[in-house]
């Protein structure tokens, strides 16, 4: 019982700090700082002695909530901003049964099996960052390099939670040249005359196979790469004529 109260109230106290968004809008940093204090500290009450070995995975958690938000504050239509919230609210539900799971089942503590459920949250949370990135500097000539860093910075952390999955490859290497590839990526996508989401719909593409590539060393994964690859650059001639 101890361990499904944080199931429970996470998402609870989630939506009424969402609800005081929706009623003051201007109170969106409370909202912001007091959501973040409410995850670790469930965190910190559903991993209990473990907290402090799996730091790396609060921050990454962390993360993906402040690309959800600023996803949420960029929404101009109010009635997908409320689903949103509500999707936002049921998947965090589900991502601390799911921690609950793990931590339940945990032998080892440097077993990476617990990080399987989150690829799909740091693809997912990657594309939301990267349309709420593109939509600033679209809108409101926000810095090309600031959002860069920040989308490559989230990358880098994602990604080496992602690796973490297959341990015998050098991480090291990899890592450099998934975030070199997405650096011209991101840069490129800039220079295209299209959407703020179909900008981080590519990003993100480019990110997951690359990823996917070298995680399942299968051979479809080659051709499907290569194939995104060709789309990419139909888009650039596409751009230049």
């Amino acid at each position: 019982m101890n361990k499904i109260l944080p199931i429970l109230l996470t998402p609870l106290l989630l939506a009424l700090n969402f609800w005081r968004f929706f009623t003051r809008p201007g109170s969106i940093w409370w909202v912001v700082v007091i959501s973040l204090l409410i995850l670790f500290i469930m965190e910190y009450w559903l991993a209990g002695k473990y907290f402090w070995n799996f730091l790396r995975l609060w921050f990454n958690l962390g993360l993906v909530f402040i690309s959800q938000i600023l996803f949420m504050i960029l929404l101009t239509n109010d009635v997908l901003r409320y689903w949103l919230m509500v999707g936002v609210v049921i998947l965090w539900g589900i991502i601390f049964w799911l921690l609950a799971t793990y931590f339940k089942k945990l032998k080892n503590i440097n077993d990476p099996d617990y990080l399987a459920f989150n690829r799909f949250l740091y693809y997912f949370s990657f594309w939301l960052l990267a349309c709420s990135f593109y939509y600033l500097i679209i809108f409101i000539s926000f810095s090309l390099f600031y959002s860069v860093i920040f989308l490559l910075l989230a990358a880098y952390f994602w990604t080496k939670d992602i690796l973490a999955l297959v341990p015998e490859i050098e991480q090291k290497g990899l890592i450099w040249l998934v975030l070199l590839t997405l650096a011209e990526i991101l840069i490129a996508l800039y220079l295209l005359p299209i959407s703020f989401y179909v900008a981080g719909t590519v990003a993100t593409l480019w990110w997951f196979f690359v990823l996917e590539w070298y995680l399942s060393h299968l051979r479809h994964y080659i051709r499907y790469f290569l194939g995104f690859l060709g789309v990419i650059i139909l888009l650039f001639i596409s751009a230049i004529f």
